[in-house]
């Protein structure tokens, strides 16, 4: 399935990002490589059908992340 994720708000510093499904406990990243520009005008990801949560994880000098239910 297909999922639009869009932030707010993104830390200066921030970024590249990965979305991960909580179907497999958050291992395969299915958002790969994501900048802080799309996040904050919106992307699409194509993650697996079941899919109840996604995180979205900072891929750069820190590795924040945030979960999010869908």
């Amino acid at each position: 399935m297909t999922i639009f994720i869009k932030l707010d708000s993104v830390d200066t510093n921030a970024g590249p990002f990965m979305v991960y499904s909580d179907t497999d406990g958050y291992v395969t990243a299915y958002g790969v490589q994501i900048s802080k520009a799309n996040l904050l005008t919106g992307v699409n990801v194509i993650i697996p059908n079941g899919t109840t949560s996604v995180k979205i994880r900072n891929n750069g000098k820190c590795t924040n992340s945030i979960i999010v239910n869908i």
